[in-house]
């Protein structure tokens, strides 16, 4: 739904609160993208330029890298991007556009190493252009930008020459950044002023509404009541109070104008029925008539003229709808209904058709009907007038109008002939296709009414150009005459050209009508005859044989020089009109004149016989001659026509040539690949020596009666076919591997070298067959043993590679890709030092010169180079291959030193738990042997004080006992020492 629709469904108070919501927010809005528009440009040349004195600096420090060749050096420069944070990538390319250096931020992915910008930098608003006097070095920048990146190129010149371009790609995140921020900030903005436009409208608002509300009260009284003697009160000063004042004055005047009408309703009626029928009589005459459609209801009312034109008498049936289209011709219903229901979905065109109907007596009229559909508040179709015309006529005679144009257009089309049509204003009125063709005119000069640019155009295509211009112009002046001539284009064609006047039938001339023929082949072609008739004679002078003419009689009319000297003559002229009696080999006259009479008599030729010839110094020598009958346009002989050559030397080469036959058989038959020669026209075997015969199985005799297609398999034969074409053709000489079937069955290949010989007039292919059987199954076990090697490169996990004799890599499996992260590809070619750690660099290079040298290297534990910068160890196994390849195999053992480390570690921890538990069983073992010690003292002390009680109890028992006493101190003593 339309703005405009939602208002006029509001209430004022929300009318107003939307309005000013509206306006407000679409300031705001405006505001904020303008605001928006000039920080995107304003961060974006910030950006722009940031990044193009970035690449400028770089580009700068770039030069004597390039001219210096050192990728180093322009990675070290390159790498000091990586100080900006908005830089993803950099590339360096030198002056044949690969690539030099490059750079990559963390984090990023690498770009193509073959990437180059498709074009030289743009010179645009832009550009950065420097001089320096001392260096003559200058760059040319220009920038494109996408969705997420700012691409930067810098072409490096030195002195006058472009020595390379730099590449450079910055994010475009910071600017994206920044507009977030920013366009957060506008928002909150424009959302507190919105609501400060919210709080005003709630203030101001019932100023207007309230006024208007009485209004609109008033009027729903008088509508409801038809009271138009209430009136408005008077409010104030402002457009609602003149609106209630325009109000009340409406109602005083539909007071007074209310008994009026009345009166005025019965004329109306009058005159209604009057023009009514005024109507009725020009729609008669017009074959027009007009028509009325309630919609709602489908009720349709028709004039009287509607019925006359549909073959009906007025009022004969009840009109609807379904009713009319029963009358649209059954072609048309699909068509009207489809146009009908378009009109009443939506306001629109109004609607417009022509169509057929069907008159009740089977006939078929042609006509046009137009309407105007009326729409109520809701949008939809309620009422619908419009009109129906009889165009019977008219649409007749347009058909045939435009059967004749069409007739007259097809002959103009189809004609080989350029044709341009002209009124006498020299507007161009008809131009064919051919015409443009002719003068390759442009479409914009074709489609050009006036005649002027495309006449111009035109004579600048024709050699003569101020003849050509001069006639057309003649004539446009004398529009009675017509013309004929030949015109020659600058691209050498000719066109014949033709003019007439356009005439009716009293001699008026309407305009002027131009024909072009293309007559350059027939031109050439007579041009062709001529210098045929040229290069006959030219030939009949230079063949190297005789020839000459006779008529009916015999009598010589021409010769070339050759025969003329053989008659002993010096020039052709001399023989005319004599005969073979007159010439030095008259002798023989009859029997040539035999010869003549029989070829003119049965007017067939007579090709290639020998017989003799007298010299005019009396010699004999041989001649090989053909006589062809001369015929006229009615296939009678007028005369004869014959050649000849001296074969005497011929003769004399037979003997000589039988002679070279017999070396030729033995060089054949000696010959170790077997040999063929082979008709072109039969396909059969004319020659062939032993060795094809043993390879073949065939005696020779057989060989003579078999064909190409004999020594071949089924299967084969359709490519042997087409090679042996190839091979007559010189297209191809030698084939490998061709399937040839020996006599039983079975079959070999053979490497066929064939070439085309022309012997005696005709054409022979002869073919030297070599067995490649041994050859093919050698090469068989090759690419075996090559596709198991090539199945262990691909899927191995160690990482095997092929080195050069120059440190560069040949080739290296895939396994690189799963072990560091490289593609293969990224080191074919490059050396292997930047993928060695620097502290093994020295012995990976050692182990190098090692293999260079023919020995081979066992488990060299070296650091590798990861993609992301770290590194992996792994056991390097190398061997040399052949003087210009090392194999290598590297093995990541990476995970094996982690087990080991951690073994080690745990034997280390275990160790020193078991050097603990040592020390504190030694140091439990020192307080157990103390505890003993003290357990056998305290039991010794125990007994002593045990003696000592006893002995007291019997020295009171016996009171002096010396000689006891002192054998017990003793034994006491004894005991004491040894505890």
């Amino acid at each position: 739904m339309s703005l405009a629709n939602l208002l006029r469904y509001m209430s004022i108070r929300r009318k107003l609160s939307l309005i000013t919501l509206l306006s407000a927010g679409a300031a705001l809005l405006l505001t904020a993208l303008v605001a928006a528009f000039y920080q995107w440009f304003t961060f974006h040349a910030e950006l722009a330029d940031i990044t193009h004195s970035q690449a400028h600096l770089v580009a700068r420090n770039s030069t004597s890298a390039l001219l210096l060749n050192d990728p180093k050096l322009a990675e070290q420069n390159l790498g000091t991007l990586g100080a900006f944070d908005n830089i993803e990538f950099a590339a360096l390319y030198d002056r044949q556009g690969k690539l030099f250096a490059r750079f990559v931020a963390a984090g990023q992915k690498a770009q193509p190493a073959d990437f180059l910008p498709a074009s030289e930098p743009a010179h645009a608003h832009s550009d950065v252009d420097t001089h320096d006097a001392d260096e003559h070095e200058h760059t040319h920048a220009g920038q494109a930008l996408t969705e997420h990146h700012l691409d930067v190129i810098h072409a490096i010149d030195a002195g006058h020459e472009r020595i390379g371009t730099i590449y450079v790609r910055s994010n475009l995140s910071p600017i994206y950044q920044q507009m977030a921020w920013s366009m957060a900030v506008m928002a909150g903005s424009a959302l507190a002023g919105l609501g400060l436009a919210l709080l005003l409208i709630a203030a101001l608002h019932p100023t207007i509404t309230e006024p208007m509300a009485a209004l609109v009260g008033l009027m729903r009284r008088v509508s409801s009541e038809k009271n138009y003697a209430l009136r408005a009160d008077d409010q104030g000063k402002d457009e609602l109070a003149t609106l209630g004042r325009g109000f009340n004055d409406m109602l005083a005047q539909i007071q007074v104008r209310d008994s009026a009408l009345a009166q005025h309703r019965a004329q109306l009626e009058q005159d209604v029925a009057q023009r009514t029928a005024r109507l009725n009589e020009a729609q008669h005459i017009a074959h027009l008539g007009s028509w009325e459609w309630d919609i709602v209801n489908d009720i349709l009312i028709w004039s009287d003229e509607i019925y006359r034109i549909f073959g009906l008498s007025p009022q004969q049936f009840g009109a609807s709808y379904e009713a009319f289209m029963q009358f649209v011709h059954p072609d048309d219903r699909q068509r009207m209904g489809e146009s009908i229901r378009q009109a009443l979905e939506q306001p629109g065109p109004e609607y417009s058709q022509d169509h057929r109907i069907l008159l009740p007596d089977g006939s078929v009229r042609h006509v046009h009907e137009q309407g105007d559909v009326s729409f109520n508040e809701a949008g939809q179709a309620i009422k619908m007038l419009g009109t129906v015309q009889d165009i019977t006529e008219r649409k007749q005679f347009e058909i045939n109008l435009r059967q004749r144009t069409a007739f007259f257009e097809a002959l103009v089309t189809t004609s080989p002939d350029g044709i341009l049509v002209v009124d006498s204003q020299g507007r161009k009125i008809l131009q064919n296709k051919r015409m443009i063709e002719l003068f390759k005119i442009p479409v914009e000069v074709a489609a050009a009414p006036d005649d002027g640019p495309q006449l111009q155009f035109v004579i600048d295509q024709v050699v003569d150009s101020q003849q050509f211009g001069d006639r057309v112009r003649y004539l446009y002046t004398h529009p009675e005459e017509s013309s004929q001539d030949e015109v020659v284009l600058k691209d050498g064609s000719i066109l014949d050209r033709y003019s007439a006047p356009v005439l009716d039938s009293e001699g008026h001339s309407f305009g002027r009508i131009w024909s072009f023929r293309d007559i350059t082949e027939r031109k050439r072609a007579e041009e062709e005859i001529r210098k045929q008739q040229e290069l006959t004679t030219q030939i009949i002078e230079t063949i190297p044989m005789r020839v000459f003419w006779k008529d009916r009689e015999l009598r010589y009319l021409g010769c070339n020089t050759l025969f003329a000297k053989d008659a002993g003559l010096t020039r052709p002229d001399e023989l005319t009109g004599k005969s073979d009696y007159d010439m030095s080999w008259g002798d023989r006259a009859d029997m040539y004149r035999a010869d003549d009479r029989l070829v003119m008599d049965s007017n067939i030729p007579k090709l290639s016989y020998d017989e003799p010839q007298t010299t005019p110094d009396g010699g004999v020598i041989w001649l090989r001659t053909s006589k062809v009958p001369l015929v006229n346009e009615v296939d009678e002989s007028i005369g004869v026509l014959g050649v000849y050559e001296d074969i005497t030397a011929y003769k004399l080469a037979a003997q000589a040539l039988e002679e070279s036959e017999r070396k030729f058989r033995a060089i054949v038959d000696a010959s170790v690949d077997g040999i063929l020669v082979t008709d072109v026209q039969t396909r059969k075997f004319v020659i062939a020596n032993r060795a094809i015969c043993d390879m073949l199985g065939y005696p020779m005799e057989a060989l003579y009666g078999l064909g190409v297609e004999d020594i071949h398999p089924a299967e084969a034969l359709a490519g042997v076919q087409k090679t042996f074409e190839r091979q007559l053709k010189g297209e191809i000489r030698m084939e490998q591997n061709m399937p040839v079937k020996r006599k039983d069955g079975s079959v070999f290949f053979a490497d066929v070298s064939a070439s085309p010989i022309t012997l005696q007039g005709q054409e022979f292919l002869v073919g030297a067959f070599h067995d490649v059987t041994e050859r093919m199954q050698a090469e068989e076990r090759i690419r075996d043993s090559e596709a198991r090697y090539r199945n262990i490169f691909e899927n191995a996990n160690d990482i095997i590679f092929l080195m050069n004799t120059d440190g560069t890599f040949h080739s290296m499996s895939p396994s690189i890709e799963r072990a560091a992260g490289w593609t293969a590809e990224e080191w074919i070619g490059k050396p292997f030092v930047p993928l060695v750690h620097a502290d093994d660099l020295p012995v990976a290079q050692a182990a190098f010169q090692k293999g260079l040298a023919g020995e081979s290297i066992s488990n060299l534990r070296l650091r590798i180079a990861k993609k992301s910068g770290e590194y992996f160890s792994a056991d390097l196994n190398t061997t040399p291959l052949s003087r210009d390849l090392i194999m290598g195999i590297a093995r990541d053992v990476s995970e094996r030193e982690r087990v080991e480390m951690e073994i080690r570690k745990l034997n280390e921890e275990l160790e020193g738990k078991v050097k603990e538990r040592t020390q504190q069983l030694l140091t439990a073992q020192e307080d157990l042997l103390r505890k003993e010690k003290l357990a056998v003292l305290g039991q010794v002390a125990g007994g002593i004080s045990e003696h000592h009680q006893g002995r007291d109890r019997q020295f009171r028992a016996h009171r002096v006992r010396p000689a006891g006493f002192g054998a017990h101190q003793a034994a006491a003593s004894g005991r004491g020492r040894v505890a």
